[in-house]
């Protein structure tokens, strides 16, 4: 005996929205991890620059003299 699937056309518009959902959600994680990865090299960036400063306020208080310290 076989059994045959009916698709009912509720059943088919639900698939549909299934697929179009999974790929807005697979679009939106994909903007997300972008997001994310720039907000990492930006807090690199911060984190780079505030030792940076710290250095330099070590050294103005220590009386050394200050040395440039080339842009990236």
């Amino acid at each position: 005996m076989y059994y045959v699937a009916v698709l009912w056309p509720l059943d088919v518009v639900k698939a549909a929205s299934l697929r179009q959902l999974e790929e807005e959600n697979h679009e939106a994680a994909s903007r997300l991890e972008e997001v994310v990865y720039r907000g990492d090299m930006l807090l690199e960036k911060i984190q780079s620059a505030l030792a940076d400063i710290a250095q330099s306020q070590l050294r103005t208080r220590s009386g050394a003299p200050s040395q440039q310290v080339p842009e990236s």
